[in-house]
């Protein structure tokens, strides 16, 4: 089975999620948690499955060198199943983006108008 991972990047946290992709109309929840406290001293917290959360400190980081904490923590859940899809949350903004949107090559350069801010 296909797996499917969630992201949700923000200033401070990063959270996730880890699914399988089933027939189903909810995917299955593998794994969940978020990373705290970017910056100064961030954790990394993971759910696996129904079991107890996991804390992991990490230090000084930030979302790469985190992002990269928490796919670390998923590969064993991966093993040798393929990833169907990688989803980020962004959010809408500005006079006209006003709700969510399939990411085109048209949205990117609207978005990277906002780069300079």
């Amino acid at each position: 089975m296909s797996m499917i991972l969630r992201l949700n990047a923000g200033s401070s946290s990063v959270k996730f999620g880890q699914y399988c992709a089933t027939d189903k109309p909810k995917p299955e929840v593998k794994a969940k948690g978020q990373i705290d406290g970017l910056g100064l001293d961030a954790q990394l917290i993971v759910q696996i499955g129904q079991g107890p959360p996991q804390k992991i400190a990490l230090g000084s980081t930030d979302q790469a060198p985190g992002i990269s904490a928490i796919l670390h923590a998923l590969a064993p859940l991966l093993a040798d199943r393929p990833v169907a899809g990688v989803g980020h949350r962004i959010v809408p903004g500005g006079p006209n983006i006003r709700t969510p949107l399939v990411f085109t090559v048209e949205l990117i350069a609207a978005y990277s108008a906002f780069i300079p801010l």
